[in-house]
């Protein structure tokens, strides 16, 4: 111990403590900055050294120029301020060939005299200094390796379908399978949640804004309380993201590379290509004064947009002002001559009420009819249970024959070629029969509440429309059809085909509904089971093919 001290008084060390550790994965089982200070105070003691200065660094080394108090250091020492370092363990110093270089050059100038560590102490000779080197690039190696690895089995996952990253709204990750198990599931208290938000979107009637609102003020949204974050309200940016994101139709895309998730997509490509059109038509606000009451909905004879106009007009005799409201052409489009008058804002809303009752129907026979469509549902269901069995039975086979094609190649019966173009073939038609089945099954369970959505509105849409904000009364013209044109004063549009069967079924229902007796209900009967099968859903639920819907 006495050598050893007289030993450094003759070198003359002036050292310095260095510690670092990141807050990187690969850094977890590094000791902290308190115990690395503790262990190198004990191995100064043992050493008698010198210590000019204590530095603590919480960085990654992996990459140069990216530690002040490193750079700090080694500038210190290049002016003769300090010509030792006492460090945990070499990798400390360095985990890239440029820092390291930095500290052997030192060494070779002879400004840089000892590197201490507990377990070795490296000088200024040839040795010496190519085992510190080494120990540092030693570091390097493991992190390109860990690197390698991980870009391997992030692009195994990624192929295979599983989403890699962090859950999205209305889906949790799987923390508690064990490796290679792991995937996305349905947050079962969020899915509906979500799904809910981008139905609003579809509408067409919701800006962002005001469905963010919606969710967090009437719903009570809070998202998925994790360790740091979670578990406050839906920010407007979140939401945005939300409904420009791929993954919600089972896609996504990573270092522009698209792969197709195995997780339960919550809407179709059709659906969201629609609600993108949507979101670029809201991208550039106008300034408006008022609420447009059907903003984007209504289209002029000419092709041209329907805007609204609000007047103000002022009787003198009364000493008051009225504000009129018009809805009239845009007349944006070029060489566009239209001549159609303006229409008062409540003549056009009296006319949508008068379409909305010539479909109303009675809550009573609301209440039997969607009792007689579950019956009904009910049969349909054993039909469609019977023709998905055989479909199962199909898919089934085809996997055996993607089996026996595998054991014809392994036993040299097939030619690669052979092989390859045979399981195409198969891969093609299981995939085919798979999606037919998600189809129908997804289907079924849609039709009622669909259904019963329908006898809803048509029950109540005329007193909602009457008494509704203005974005009410967009949201139901809106289900009411589509192709509204705005001509000669005069609303025309398509009805829906199931509201359609409501108008022509009208005088039968208000005429028979106050008996509501078996015997006197079987024209209705007729009537209610015409409008399921004018209904495309029950139409695609009827389809013995099994044809996926375009």
């Amino acid at each position: 111990m006495i050598e050893r001290i007289y030993m450094n008084e003759e070198l003359k060390l002036k050292a310095i403590n260095y510690t670092r550790k990141s807050s990187e994965p690969d850094d977890k089982q590094v000791l902290s900055l308190p115990s690395q200070v503790s262990e190198l105070q004990d191995l100064v003691a043992r050493r008698g050294l010198k210590i000019v200065d204590t530095y603590q660094e919480a960085k990654s080394a992996k990459k140069p120029d990216n530690r002040p108090l490193f750079n700090e250091m080694l500038e210190r020492i290049s002016r003769g301020e300090a010509n030792c370092i006492v460090v945990w363990h070499p990798d400390r110093l360095s985990r890239n060939p440029v820092d390291a270089g930095r500290i052997v050059y030192l060494m070779d100038l002879g400004k840089l005299l000892q590197i201490v560590t507990p377990s070795q102490v490296f000088t200024n000779t040839p040795m010496d200094k190519f085992m510190v080197q080494l120990q540092m690039l030693q570091a390097k190696l493991e992190n390109d390796n860990k690197g390698v690895n991980v870009k391997r089995g992030l692009k195994a996952k990624l192929e295979k379908g599983d989403y890699p990253f962090v859950a999205r709204q209305g889906y949790l990750n799987t923390p508690w399978l064990e490796k290679g198990e792991k995937k996305i599931i349905v947050d079962k208290k969020r899915f509906k949640m979500v799904r809910e938000m981008w139905n609003l979107l579809l509408t067409g009637c919701y800006t962002v804004p005001e469905i963010l609102h919606i969710v967090n003020e009437d719903w009570g949204y809070k998202t998925f309380t994790r360790k740091k974050i979670g578990g406050t309200p839906l920010s407007r940016s979140a939401l945005y993201d939300l409904f420009t994101n791929p993954f919600y139709y089972g896609w996504y895309k990573v270092k522009g590379i698209w792969y197709k998730g195995n997780h339960e997509p919550m809407l179709s490509k059709e659906e969201f290509d629609k609600a993108q059109a949507i979101l670029r038509r809201f991208d550039a606000p106008r300034p408006k004064t008022f609420e447009h009451s059907f903003a984007g909905l209504v289209r002029c004879d000419c092709g041209c947009a329907v805007t609204e106009t609000q007047k103000e007009k002022y009787y003198p005799t009364t000493k008051n002002t009225r504000i009129y409201h018009y809805l009239h052409c845009t007349r944006r489009k070029k060489e566009c001559e239209c001549k159609q008058p303006p229409i008062p804002l409540q003549d056009f809303e009296e006319q949508i009420y008068r379409i909305l009752g010539e479909i109303e129907i009675p809550p009573d026979f609301k209440d039997w009819a969607i009792k007689y469509l579950k019956e009904r549902a009910e049969q349909e269901r054993g039909n469609i249970m019977s023709l998905l069995k055989s479909q199962h039975g199909n898919y089934y086979d085809t996997e055996e024959r993607l089996q026996k094609l595998l054991q014809m190649r392994l036993g040299g019966e097939l030619t690669s070629d052979e092989y390859v173009e045979e399981k195409a073939k198969l891969v093609t038609s299981r995939d085919d029969i798979k999606g037919k089945i998600k189809n129908v099954e997804a289907t079924a369970d849609r039709f009622m509440s669909d259904m019963e959505e329908t006898f809803n509105f048509a029950c109540t849409a005329r007193e909602r429309f009457e008494n509704g904000q203005p974005f009410e009364k967009k949201e139901i013209l809106s289900k009411m059809g589509e192709n509204f044109i705005l001509k000669d004063e005069k609303l025309h549009l398509d009805l829906k085909k199931s509201l359609l069967q409501f108008k022509k079924s009208k005088s039968l229902v208000v005429s028979t509904i106050p008996a509501l007796e078996p015997a006197d209900l079987q024209g209705i009967s007729t009537e209610v089971a015409s409008l399921a099968t004018a209904n495309p859903i029950w139409l695609r639920r009827q389809d013995s093919n099994l044809q996926p819907s375009p």
